[in-house]
Order: C-alpha cells, then structure tokens, then sequence
C-alpha cells in the first residue's frame, strides 16, 4: 500500500483571521492575463458546431431545391401551382388554412386518404411501401 498523505495543520489564529471565500466567487469567471474562462471556451465552441451544421444543413437543401428544379422544364416553371395541380392531379384540392395565406393539398375522396404513420393495414406508409418494391 502506498503511504498516506498527511493532513497540513492549521493554526486556529490563522484560520480565524482569514476571510471566508466567497462561494459564488469560485464560479464567477473572471478574465485573467487575457485568457477565455474554459465556459465561454465551450459555449463558443458549441455556437460554432451549431452554426456549421445549420450552413452544412442549408447548402443541402438548396442543392436539393437546384436538383428538383432540374427535372422540370422552363414551361413548367412558369406554370401557376394552382394550374399545375388542376392538371396532373384531378383527385387533390388546394384550400386555403384560415386567414394565415398558407394552402394545403387535401384529397378530394377521403378513401385515398393517407397518413405517414397510419395505413389501411395498421403498418406506416414506409412498411408498406418497402414491402411493395420487394
């Protein structure tokens, strides 16, 4: 076994001169000789993780947009979205959500009618649709 480490003694006129420390003191960072508290080191370092992802996460979705708009022609593009839907697709209504300017796509025969986690079997639409391409 290793030795102990012997406890210092403190004189009791010592210790009773001396201020009590501050408690919030000990958590107060201060700036000493220039250098960043380790905190603010790692909330800064977090901000920036955070602010590359969402840059990371903003390029994506703008490739993704410039991919889309690859696959219509210049005709298509300058069709109205009302029009567009009237057209290629009969069975979808666009209404308008209260007075907030937003629209949405709604089936015109509730039997067609699907929702993300609910389909007609009680298993989510990405099951069924894996289960269809096998």
């Amino acid at each position: 076994m290793g030795k102990r480490r012997v406890k210092k003694k403190i004189d009791k006129q010592t210790a009773a001169s001396s201020p009590v420390p501050n408690v919030d003191a000990a958590y107060d960072p201060q700036v000493v000789d220039g250098e960043v508290p380790i905190i603010d080191q790692e909330v800064e370092r977090q901000c920036a993780a955070i602010r590359a992802i969402r840059d990371v996460e903003i390029e994506h979705l703008r490739t993704r947009i410039r991919l889309l708009r690859s696959y219509f022609s210049e005709e298509h593009l300058q069709t109205p979205a009302l029009q567009f839907f009237k057209e290629n697709l009969p069975n979808v209504s666009v209404v308008k959500v209260d007075d907030s300017g937003l629209f949405e796509l709604q089936w015109n025969d509730k039997k067609y009618s699907l929702s993300i986690n609910n389909v007609a079997d009680g298993t989510d639409l990405h099951a069924s649709l894996y289960r269809w391409q096998e």
